[in-house]
């Protein structure tokens, strides 16, 4: 559905980016080849280019800011998107207050 609708901010919970890596992308890269070769300088920087474009291609390739909140985003997904450069927010906030506290 992001495909066609081609969001420029995505609002969602955690689980939704968290199912999409855990799912898709950490058994590709954390296969034998592909693990050594996130081991070599600038080779790393080059995959982590691609597996962020096909990601945000995946999610309608239109956005600049993905938010995430309403429970904790898994901390290795988490660094892992900051490793790639994907442009994550992580909200921190309590419901009784309606919208958002802090951003981080």
């Amino acid at each position: 559905a992001m495909g066609e609708v081609r969001p420029h901010v995505i609002c969602s919970v955690p689980m939704i980016i968290e199912k999409v890596v855990k799912k898709q992308i950490f058994p590709i890269i954390g296969s034998g080849l592909m693990k050594t070769a996130l081991q070599i300088p600038l080779i790393d920087n080059v995959i982590y280019t691609q597996v962020r474009k096909k990601l945000m291609t995946t999610l309608g390739g239109e956005f600049y800011e993905f938010i995430v909140g309403g429970a904790a985003l898994n901390p290795d997904v988490e660094e892992f998107l900051h490793r790639i450069k994907f442009p994550i927010t992580v909200g921190y906030g309590m419901t009784e207050c309606g919208p958002l506290i802090s951003l981080r």
